[in-house]
């Protein structure tokens, strides 16, 4: 209605003239919408009324997939504030039969709903806004949109109205995110001295990390080890080891998953019986934690990084293989 609109220069040139409308008749229309009156000479002088858009916690970070509402309300601010004949403070008042215009800058990234050519037009305290479609309750002289996230971005929401011929906007920048990954990872750890070699095995399977509405990402999964032992003249041992990941991670200014997997220390239980006697015993073994890049616009991520064992036999190295993949259609 508003933005690139032949007809916006007309509309607010007039806007001075609708400002000179009378106080009085402004402040009856206003306060009729909620059933009150106020004797004019209660009315503040004409400087004193502002007139502006507001939305309450609009919602900027907001999962691929996701649906969310904004309460959209035009106000009438008074300063000082108005005095009923009860003595009650009135600093400013919600006007319904305001039409807003809202309109999504990059409709690739997410939309209005039930916008189709154009900006969507709602009209404060309408009968279609009398409830919130979230919480049902009462949202009195506001208009509700929905606005449906559809892939991982930034975009610009922008809400606009005419009050009394004047002018009256609100901008929502909102980024989407994916908000679930998969994480698969294997680990791969051997070193031999002069009496044998070991080697460590362990795999993460069903690794999933999800964000809340700030957009910090936690998860936690169990990690299968294998410990194998192989002492010469002696023999070997497989010993099966259970652990875990606590994984957690953000997003940066550039859309960036920085991700960490720090892993919780693992138990096994390793004896070799040679032709002299038996050696070995309990160890528990710290494992060195993981840091994790995931680019935007990526449907999987494959990073090969070194990885280090303490404790136990001593220090161990070797490599881990990190597999990252959305789950929400998102890239």
């Amino acid at each position: 209605m508003f933005r690139n609109s032949r007809n916006s220069k007309i509309l607010f040139r007039n806007a001075e003239r609708w400002r000179s409308v009378s106080l009085v008749l402004i402040l009856a229309l206003m306060l009729g919408s909620t059933g009150s009156t106020y004797p004019a000479q209660a009315a503040p002088a004409r400087e004193g009324i502002r007139l502006y858009m507001d939305i309450v916690n609009p919602k900027t970070t907001i999962c691929v997939g996701k649906t969310v509402n904004y309460e959209v309300r035009v106000y009438m601010a008074f300063d000082p504030p108005l005095t009923t004949p009860k003595g009650n403070k009135i600093e400013r008042n919600a006007i319904a039969g305001i039409k807003v215009d809202a309109t999504s800058a990059d409709k690739n990234v997410g939309d209005i709903v039930g916008r189709r050519q154009g900006p969507l037009t709602r009209v404060t305290g309408g009968a279609e806004d009398l409830v919130n479609l979230e919480t049902r309750e009462s949202v009195p002289n506001a208009a509700i949109f929905k606005f449906k996230a559809k892939k991982a971005g930034k975009t610009t929401l922008y809400f606009e109205g005419l009050a009394f011929g004047q002018y009256v906007s609100f901008n929502v920048p909102v980024t989407v995110i994916p908000c679930k990954f998969k994480v698969i990872a294997t680990s791969n750890m051997s070193t031999c001295y002069p009496g044998g070699c070991i080697k460590f095995r362990g795999v993460i399977v069903e690794g999933q990390v999800t964000a809340d509405e700030n957009g910090y990402f936690t998860g936690t999964a169990p990690v299968v080890w294998i410990s194998s032992s192989v002492v010469p003249n002696c023999g070997a041992v497989n010993k099966l080891g259970i652990s875990s990941v606590q994984m957690r991670g953000n997003l940066n200014e550039s859309g960036q998953l920085l991700l960490e997997l720090d892993y919780k220390p693992v138990q096994f239980s390793d004896v070799i019986k040679c032709p002299l006697g038996a050696g070995g015993g309990n160890e528990t073994i710290k494992v060195s934690a993981l840091k994790v890049t995931v680019p935007p616009e990526r449907k999987l991520v494959a990073v090969h990084l070194p990885q280090q064992l303490s404790g136990g036999p001593g220090g161990v190295s070797g490599l881990a293989d990190v597999y990252v993949i959305p789950l929400d259609g998102s890239k």
